[in-house]
Order: C-alpha cells, then structure tokens, then sequence
C-alpha cells in the first residue's frame, strides 16, 4: 500500500488516494485490496462494519451524501471501471470547511474518505463498479447531502452528460444546508 495523495493536510484527518499493492504475473493480476495493519501505520483508523456496492452506467453521479450524528469514513475502490471520487469537508470549525478534494478511482487505487465529509462520485467508464467499505451502517433517518452541481464547491466533474438521481438533485446548496442548520 502506498499513499499517493493527501488532500486537506490542513487538518489532522484528510482524504487520502491509495495505490493498493499489486502483484502481477501471466496469470493476471493479485490486488491486496484491505490490509488493516498498513492503513493504521498511515493514519487511517477504521474499521470497516458494512460494505456498500453500487453499479453506475457513464455520467452517474451519485451524492453527495453523510450522515449527521452516524458519521461514515469510507474507503472507497472502483473495483471495474474508473470514477472521479469527491470529498468535501463539513465539519464544523474545521480549517477546510466546503472544500473538496477530489480523486480519480480505478481497480488499483482506493480513496479514503474521513468522517465528517460528504461523498459522492461520477462514473467516467461505461460501467463502474463502485465498492465502499465503512465503519458505521446506514441510517436513513440521519442523511443529509447537497446538490452535486453547487458551483462553489469548485468540484471538477467531468464534461459527460450528468445522470443524477431525483433526491440528489433536489438536495440544497452547502450555503442553504448551512442557513437552514442542517449541517
């Protein structure tokens, strides 16, 4: 495992993009996918409880979500096809607050995502194949997002014709989440 990126350093826990250890031969390929011990010697504590996977088609975007009071981290790997994964800070007080840091995300790399962060991703291959691992399960009752498209958050999604769900689309802006207290 090699830590190809840190976003955010301002702050003590930050996005990091991850090169997975791979062992090739003719065979094909042998990706180490989690080793627990190798994330703690970078500063990632977390230990995965639920593991979500979701299938997109070319220019879906999918968030950006979190929970509020059930924070997720995440781990996430494209485990097919290629995405450009987003992080955006929401906590309260922090340094980076309503930035994001971005990545892209291929079978080989894994973006980790700490809590307190809001996530989502844009499919950039035909089919992605998205796998998150987390430490904390989904409550419905608890999530919150805002819209993908608020341009102050400066996220460079890709020039592909958006597919974006009904609810994420009607999510509001950070500047309207925080007006409305629900971040």
């Amino acid at each position: 495992m090699k830590i190809l990126e840190h976003f955010l350093q301002e702050e003590d826990d930050h996005p990091m993009l991850i090169r997975a250890d791979v062992f090739p031969d003719e065979r094909g390929d042998f990706i180490v996918g989690f080793d627990y011990a190798q994330y703690l010697k970078h500063g990632i504590i977390m230990k995965p409880v639920y593991e979500s996977i979701s299938s997109s088609v070319r220019g879906v975007i999918r968030g950006l979500h979190t929970q509020i009071g059930r924070e997720q981290s995440k781990l996430v790997r494209c485990v097919h096809g290629k995405i450009l994964d987003v992080a955006v800070d929401v906590r309260r007080g922090s340094k980076t607050f309503g930035r994001a840091a971005h990545a892209l995300v291929n079978e080989t790399t894994q973006f980790y995502v700490p809590k307190g962060f809001l996530h989502g991703f844009q499919a950039l291959s035909e089919r992605a194949i998205v796998v998150y691992f987390q430490d904390e399960g989904f409550f419905p009752e608890t999530e919150q997002g805002i819209y993908c498209g608020d341009g102050a958050l400066g996220i460079p999604w890709w020039d592909i014709p958006p597919i974006i769900s009904k609810k994420d689309s009607e999510w509001p802006t950070l500047e309207e989440a925080i007006k409305k207290g629900l971040l």
